[in-house]
């Protein structure tokens, strides 16, 4: 799924511009529900961004000067030391 995160917020937010977009020419009940479905998508935006946020900073070349390998790359690593022991 980490790699659905990045394109799963931008559908959020592309979403929620067009929820404001409709809104502004909505009235009555349906103004109701573009504002609702605009502060859905923010809210699960946010959401996401929290949730994801330490695995893709862990990722980033900034936690390779800390000396602690990225999550993904270790875990890669060990396989590879798994891999060939086997051999």
């Amino acid at each position: 799924m980490p790699v659905l995160a990045p394109i799963l917020l931008q559908v959020l937010l592309l979403d929620a511009l067009m929820g404001r977009v409709l809104l502004s020419s909505a009235k009555g009940a349906e103004r109701a529900r573009y504002r609702r479905i605009m502060i859905v998508n923010l809210v699960f935006s946010a959401a996401l961004v929290i949730w994801w946020l330490p695995y893709f900073s862990s990722c980033s070349p900034a936690s390779a000067s800390t000396g602690h390998p990225p999550a993904g790359r270790e875990r890669l690593v060990r396989g590879e030391r798994l891999f060939a022991s086997k051999l």
